[in-house]
């Protein structure tokens, strides 16, 4: 026969009775967490005090769907909205143009976070001697916006080529992570290598790395843009805080935090300006033909101009060095996207960390085109076409004391 089944003795069993826990009885629901399903757009924003944010770097930069969007959402999740967004960015420009860019803003310290995206335009400052010059333009830019605002976050938001495969196309992302290490400890200044993540850690496969990119300069746009974006955010929100601290001795010694700018602009009467939806820039004509000397308080570290298709090549004449050529005109402009560029030339094959200092004059002569062993050639910077050279666009220098 079967054997007749025992009631449970336990605990909690059938033969004693037990009580029931809190909330389980009949027509009471049993408490779930709470999980909030709605889109994030229709969520209570956090409350946080008023934040901006200011953006320096290339193209990656500019470009619309890219990675600013989601990194601003990203931080805007957590910190609350925005207040203000300055992005800078010119596309093709290196760290050097971002000094002048920061030298040129009066309200520095309003930001509350800079990021600095150079780091695809930085490699052509690699080369040779270059990359002093790249030194002293990151940790002059540095040092600038820590002296204006102690407690502002600087974020190196480094990206890299996808077909960086020379040696030397690796020195200014090295140098990043050394600038970003002697400072840190005392400031707030970040490093995000996104470069180094996804290169070396999360897409070592060779075709898969490749994938990330639409060309050789950019990553692929919304979804890879999206997670550099977040990643940076990340990178940001997970920084600590720092109390405001005196700053520690320069990296290196001849950095260009004590640079000038020299305003070539003049007369606004006399200036051409240019603009576009992104900004308004007047620029100094000088004719094909002409000649004209300016003395400077410094050696010029960079050259910032207007691209246009008719743009002349200048012939640069500076009192204790050789003569060089600079076409004016991108080979780009002239397209439909492209009716002029902001360009920024830096004069980096100079010994920097030793070369001569203090004022000089410069000689600028507006040519048609010039021998080849003196142009500086790059940066898809070409000469007129045949008969078409109307002159150069001139915005100023930045000098070295």
């Amino acid at each position: 026969k079967a054997a007749a089944r025992k009631p449970a003795t336990g605990k909690s069993g059938a033969g004693k009775t037990g009580k029931r826990k809190a909330g389980a009885g009949r027509g009471e629901t049993p408490p779930v967490p709470v999980i909030d399903t709605r889109p994030r757009r229709l969520r209570e924003q956090p409350e946080g005090a008023p934040w901006n944010i200011l953006f320096l770097g290339g193209s990656n930069t500019v470009m619309r769907n890219g990675y600013v969007d989601a990194l601003v959402a990203s931080l805007e999740d957590r910190l609350g909205p925005v207040s203000r967004i300055t992005n800078l960015a010119a596309g093709g420009n290196s760290t050097v143009h971002g000094l002048m860019l920061a030298m040129q803003q009066p309200d520095l310290a309003d930001y509350d976070i800079v990021v600095i995206e150079y780091g695809v335009n930085d490699v052509k400052l690699a080369k040779s001697d270059g990359i002093d010059a790249w030194k002293g333009a990151t940790e002059g830019l540095v040092r600038r916006l820590l002296a204006a605002r102690p407690d502002v976050h600087v974020v190196f938001a480094l990206f890299g080529r996808q077909d960086m495969q020379k040696r030397y196309m690796f020195r200014p992302a090295e140098s990043t992570v050394e600038l970003a290490a002697h400072y840190a400890p005392t400031q707030r200044v970040t490093l995000v290598d996104i470069d180094h993540l996804f290169r070396d850690v999360l897409f070592r496969d060779q075709a898969e790395f490749a994938d990330l990119y639409v060309d050789r300069s950019h990553y692929r746009r919304p979804a890879i843009a999206r997670l550099v974006g977040a990643l940076i955010a990340s990178g940001i929100l997970g920084a600590p805080t720092r109390a405001a601290a005196p700053l520690p001795e320069p990296l290196y010694p001849w950095h260009f935090a004590g640079a000038k700018l020299v305003d070539l602009v003049g007369d606004p009467e006399t200036a051409r300006v240019f603009a576009n939806s992104r900004y308004t820039v007047p620029a100094r004509p000088i004719g094909l033909g002409e000649t004209v000397t300016i003395e400077l308080p410094g050696a010029i570290v960079g050259i910032e101009f207007v691209a246009i298709p008719t743009a002349a090549t200048l012939l640069l004449q500076e009192e204790g060095e050789a003569p060089v050529a600079l076409h004016t005109r991108h080979a780009r402009t002239g397209e439909a996207n492209y009716p002029f560029l902001l360009r920024c030339r830096a004069l980096e094959n100079r010994p920097w960390a030793s070369g001569r200092r203090g004022p000089r004059k410069v000689v600028l002569e507006v040519v048609a085109d010039a021998p080849e062993e003196q142009v500086k050639k790059g940066l898809n910077m070409v000469a007129a076409e045949p008969g078409t050279a109307e002159g150069i666009f001139l915005t100023r220098f930045l000098c070295i004391p």
